[in-house]
């Protein structure tokens, strides 16, 4: 999992969309995120699903983020 903070309204830099590409090539998820809402929504998830017995290593691309 592979998580790109960028301010409010931050764009994606050609190089990092590169190596999103390859993460998600490799089966890891990538988020980039942009507001603390959405921050604060990621962490829900993953705390919900890792309280739920997910291991850490199933949390990847394909998880609906919420």
């Amino acid at each position: 999992m592979s998580v790109e903070l960028k301010r409010p309204g931050g764009e994606v830099r050609k190089r990092q969309r590169t190596r999103h590409a390859k993460l998600r090539r490799d089966g890891a998820r990538v988020d980039v995120i942009d507001n603390k809402a959405a921050v604060d929504d990621l962490v829900n998830h993953l705390v919900t699903r890792l309280a739920h017995g997910a291991a850490a290593d199933t949390i990847q691309k394909g998880d609906p983020t919420p």
